[in-house]
């Protein structure tokens, strides 16, 4: 039940400012993505890095037993400290298959690739609509590179090998558009037109669960360059999910704005519940059109509908709500995305990302684009996005882009050059989002297409990762960015080279951050000992890692590519609350009328507490 007294006092304190401020305690300073002892401090027994190990007072490591990881300077559950360490390593992940247009991503071949970052054998459940899928069909293990990729069966019984990926093949509906066609599944797939639906209304995810901590993505759709018109994203587990959120997709064309490509479709967002009876708001900043058991909604006034277990809503519509706030009274996930965004020349490509919550956002980014995909080099995008009014935003080098963000608003800024970011500090959060633009007309080259990457803050870098690029794909990077420890720039290590990282350029002027792009794979050919599969990247200083692949004209794979955060912590690093509430939710709680799926809400009623009649003006911006 909803804590009534909580939602009483933040709102009496939004109206007491007349803005919306960070309410409670400073910002708690955690560095590392993980516990409190991960940060290269003195602090005794504490965790390695990696999390399966004690290191003692003198310096001594002491490794866990498989089964179990470290958290808090001690051996426990391997899921229990996984949960208690708020990164993006988990071992409970909820995945939607989004919305997508009418062509290559509709129906089209859905899966999620689990990969395996512990030190014992991982087994994997999956389950959707009360079903448990039969993994021993519809998980497979990759085999080989790019064109001659194979998919070896997946043992249930056995599991999933240390340093292994499994791909699921969840959801594939044998019909095609009338633009493209579809992109089938190389091997059978579990669900058929039921996993995803268009439009606005309410679906049904896949629950996926494991007995030990792994890292997860999903990709719609599966298959390189046969896509044409691929999304993906980095899951974030349950155990990282919060309650409040800023919605964001994939691209918000301007107003107005004349797409390149005449079948550009709409900004998408999905909500999806771990929990029974999970009550959302949100307060959009454009109508709600409604539609499929969603109620249409007014802008600017609360919007409330309310979701079972492993069940997602979806809005998609022209106008797009980025910048709207989310809330709910229990653990949400939040995807932005785009059914096929274009983005400044032809063509479009599907998009998404999982979102994380506000309490997760940063108040300083390192601008971290994909690497260059043509000898001439091209302006990066970037967008920020706004939490707290009167955000004002230094950056290094000087001059990039507009000196301040409200809550909710928007700012674009064009660069070649990477560069940092920061507000007056974590009382002021925001989000940061890079972006791929079209990859241009026939005889262009074809690199690449549309996309967009959610940027991790530098308070949320890990010390380790192990994350997975698609052996679908002719080429691959990975954006790295370092910052000193110490003033001192640790080196970074990719397990396929033979030695650090090289080619580290400085961010700014003032020596804290680095930034450095690895090719890994070049028109299917691995470069300097690297593939394309399962990696690792570790160093003793904290860095952040973004993985991009595109494909090409000249390898009959152009105008496709994904990308997403290698990983990340999804710490608690400022305190900021975007109320996106019914006041009147302080008294009556849930009493008030709200969306639920599948009947139909029923029509408002009059406040019957005068003073908070509408229009709420603390809200009414």
């Amino acid at each position: 039940m909803r804590d009534s007294t909580r939602t009483f006092s933040l709102y009496a304190c939004i109206v007491a400012t007349g803005l919306l401020v960070a309410c409670g305690p400073s910002a708690r300073q955690n560095p590392g993505g993980g516990d409190d002892d991960d940060d290269g401090s003195s602090t005794c027994p504490r965790c390695s890095e990696d999390k399966f190990a004690v290191i003692d007072c003198e310096g001594n490591a002491v490794q866990c037993p498989p089964e179990q990881a470290c958290n808090a300077g001690k051996c426990m559950n391997a899921c229990e400290a996984a949960e208690k360490n708020h990164s993006s390593v988990g071992c409970d992940y909820i995945a939607v298959d989004m919305d997508a247009a009418d062509g290559p991503p509709r129906d089209a071949c859905f899966t999620v690739f689990v990969a395996n970052t512990s030190p014992g054998q991982v087994h994997i459940n999956v389950e959707w609509n009360g079903l448990q899928l039969n993994l021993a069909q519809y998980a497979k293990l990759p085999t080989g590179q790019g064109q001659s990729l194979g998919y070896a069966p997946y043992d249930p019984v056995l599991g999933l090998a240390p340093g292994k990926v499994a791909i699921l093949f969840l959801a594939y509906a044998p019909a095609g558009g009338p633009l493209m066609g579809n992109v089938t599944c190389p091997v059978p797939a579990a669900i058929g037109t039921d996993a995803q639906i268009a439009g606005n209304g309410f679906g049904k995810a896949f629950r996926i669960t494991t007995d030990l901590p792994v890292v997860a993505y999903q990709m719609l759709p599966y298959g390189g360059g046969r896509a044409a018109a691929t999304g993906a994203s980095l899951l974030i587990p349950t155990s990282a999910w919060g309650t409040n959120y800023i919605a964001v997709s994939a691209y918000d064309p301007p107003p107005g704005a004349q797409p390149p490509i005449q079948f550009a479709t709409g900004p998408s967002y999905n909500i999806v519940a771990k929990e029974d009876d999970t009550h959302v708001t949100m307060r959009p900043n454009q109508a709600i059109i409604g539609g499929g058991g969603l109620m249409a909604g007014t802008a600017n006034q609360p919007y409330s509908f309310t979701l079972q277990k492993n069940q997602y809503a979806q809005i998609t519509q022209a106008n797009g709500l980025s910048g709207s706030p989310i809330s709910a009274d229990k653990p949400i996930g939040v995807f932005g995305g785009h059914q096929i965004m274009s983005i400044d020349r032809c063509c479009g490509d599907h998009g998404e990302q999982m979102l994380t919550p506000v309490k997760a956002l940063g108040s300083e980014y390192i601008a971290a684009p994909h690497a260059d995909r043509r000898a001439a080099g091209e302006p990066r995008i970037y967008r920020i996005y706004g939490a707290v009014d009167e955000t004002n935003l230094e950056y290094d080098p000087p001059g990039v882009g507009p000196p301040k963000v409200n809550q909710g608003a928007m700012v674009e800024i064009r660069t070649a050059a990477p560069f940092r970011v920061r507000s007056q500090g974590d009382t002021h959060p925001f989000a940061m989002f890079t972006y791929m633009s079209g990859a241009g007309d026939m005889g262009e080259g074809g690199q690449g297409d549309a996309d967009f990457v959610r940027l991790v803050p530098p308070k949320q870098f890990l010390y380790h990762y192990v994350f997975f690029t698609d052996p679908t794909y002719p080429f691959t990077t990975l954006t790295v960015v370092r910052k000193t420890k110490n003033g001192v720039f640790e080196d970074v290590t990719l397990d396929c080279l033979a030695g650090p990282v090289t080619g580290w350029q400085p961010v700014g002027t003032d020596g804290e951050f680095e930034i450095a792009f690895v090719k890994t794979v070049d028109h299917f050919q691995g470069m300097n000992g690297c593939n394309n599969g399962v990696r690792t990247m570790d160093s003793k200083g904290q860095f952040g890692v973004w993985v991009w692949g595109w494909g090409s004209e000249d390898t009959n794979t152009g105008w496709v590519s994904y990308g997403y955060p290698a990983g990340e912590g999804v710490l608690p690093i400022n305190d900021v609350v975007i109320l996106s509430e019914h006041p009147e939710d302080a008294i009556f709680g849930h009493n008030r009328p709200h969306s639920a799926a599948p009947t139909t809400p029923l029509a408002p009623v009059e406040p019957s507490a005068p003073w908070l009649a509408p229009p709420w003006s603390p809200f009414d911006r």
